[in-house]
């Protein structure tokens, strides 16, 4: 494939997911250095004539991602063309989306970052997912993330309040998300979560286990808005 867009919502866990692969977001930067890009993937707020121009570049981006000064200095000594650099654009929602262009002389060095199919800059994104969440919920991190034999990486993070919640996530190779809260939530919080995560995934679903005293709470409070309704 020649280009490909990702969902990435969150600019905080994809500035993580940057200096994870060795690359640098530069924030308002407006122009990204790619090759060109078939009208046709691109969805329809993306193909606009503003941001989309006829020799197949796009006119403007909000941000970019480029190789750090690393990699670029690395690239100038072994004589190889400068890679591709990634287009994030944000919608109307707010939300950002990122364009790689695997074509042209600087393709192959973005393909080799993110992987063929940007799975590598997928990977970095959602291991970037967990600390972006729990920074916005206020929580700690307990022990710091643990990766097991098969590559699954796992955050435990619990909060300061007198409720004392604890929830574990984990990461797998493929990117999949999972979400175990451990204790301390209750009724819709488990919900708020899980949305929170959804979201930053770009409304990917995920797994989650839920202990059996949430299900009573969450189906007293679904009873008890019916009742309320019913009155």
């Amino acid at each position: 494939m020649s280009a490909i867009l990702i969902d990435t919502p969150d600019l905080l866990a994809l500035a993580g997911a940057c200096d994870r692969l060795g690359l640098e977001l530069a924030l308002n930067c407006r122009v990204f250095q790619h090759h060109a890009v078939a009208r046709a993937i691109l969805p329809e707020w993306l193909a606009l004539c503003s941001r989309y121009g006829q020799s197949g570049k796009l006119k403007r981006c909000d941000h970019c991602a480029r190789a750090n000064p690393a990699r670029r200095a690395q690239a100038t000594e072994d004589g190889a063309s400068p890679s591709n650099e990634i287009g994030i654009f944000e919608n109307a929602e707010g939300n950002y989306v990122c364009l790689l262009d695997f074509s042209g002389p600087g393709g192959p060095g973005l393909e080799e970052t993110t992987g063929p199919a940007g799975e590598r800059l997928k990977l970095a994104y959602a291991l970037e997912v967990p600390p972006a969440v729990a920074s916005r919920f206020g929580w700690t991190s307990v022990g710091g993330a643990g990766v097991s034999r098969d590559g699954t990486t796992t955050y435990l993070y619990e909060s300061e309040d007198s409720m004392q919640k604890r929830v574990e996530i984990t990461v797998a190779p493929d990117a999949t998300v999972k979400l175990n809260f451990l204790e301390g939530f209750q009724g819709s919080e488990c919900e708020q979560v899980a949305d929170a995560v959804t979201r930053a995934l770009g409304g990917t679903t995920i797994e989650r286990t839920i202990k059996p005293e949430y299900q009573q709470v969450s189906q007293s409070e679904q009873e008890s808005v019916s009742q309320g309704a019913a009155e």
